[in-house]
């Protein structure tokens, strides 16, 4: 009768700790929902010669962090300007980004950069990390 008790106990811990374990890990994991870009081109501004051209970038991410800072994305070697959560909806919160390859009007543009794509931020312990973007999607307006 106590092997009996004991291997019921057993199992209900056991059921219990995974049921637990599997509610706490799904509920913390980003993920990447969608990417998306967008190329864009305009004539040169206030008389210059070169005409401005880039990348707006767009990308869903499950399970965002309230406490987490998007950084920038990298978008195909190019770093983008800083990246800001725009919205947040059913599917994510929606974290957007420009890339400027040429322009008459800033500057600086965006740095070429020898990395793989990806949404960098800083999360809560002041820690800068990234998400892997693995596919993008092309936006049309």
């Amino acid at each position: 009768m106590k092997s009996t008790n004991i291997f019921l106990l057993l199992f209900i811990l056991l059921f219990a700790g995974c049921s637990l374990y599997e509610k706490v890990s799904n509920r913390n994991i980003m993920e990447i929902v969608n990417a998306g870009y967008n190329d864009w081109s305009e004539p040169p501004r206030r008389g210059g010669d070169v005409p401005e051209k880039g990348t707006d970038l767009a990308v869903i991410v499950k399970n965002w962090p309230e406490d987490a800072t998007p950084e920038f994305i990298i978008h195909e070697k190019h770093r983008s300007l800083k990246a800001s959560v725009n919205e947040k909806n059913n599917l994510g919160t929606v974290i957007n980004a420009r890339i400027v390859r040429a322009s008459s009007v800033l500057q600086k543009t965006s740095e070429e950069i020898e990395l793989s794509d990806r949404l960098v931020y800083t999360n809560a312990e002041g820690e800068v990390t990234f998400i892997k973007i693995e596919e993008w999607t092309r936006i049309d307006e």
